[in-house]
């Protein structure tokens, strides 16, 4: 029996599209415009919003750009688990 995401009610692997999605989702999926495809699962466009969030901060943020110019900081990109409480990094 598969999982279920305990504040999604999704499965992993579980298609966007053919549902209705409740809460601020739809504000992520405007933001991730062109980069999220018909059909992806909700773990991939977990990790491209992870990806297109690390990519993008340093450009929304002086401070943050200023330090990874000056090699005092690195963005790295990571996924948390409700499941097992961990964070899969994806540098």
């Amino acid at each position: 029996m598969d999982r279920v995401d305990r504040r999604s009610g999704r499965t992993p692997g579980q298609k966007l599209g053919g549902g209705s999605l409740g809460g601020s989702i739809h504000a992520v999926v405007d933001a991730l415009g062109s980069v999220l495809e018909p059909g992806m699962s909700v773990d991939e466009a977990v990790r491209v919003n992870a990806l297109a969030g690390a990519r993008s901060l340093p450009e929304r943020s002086a401070i943050v750009r200023r330090a990874v110019e000056a090699d005092a900081l690195d963005v790295v990109p990571g996924v948390y688990s409700l499941d097992s409480g961990r964070v899969e990094l994806l540098g």
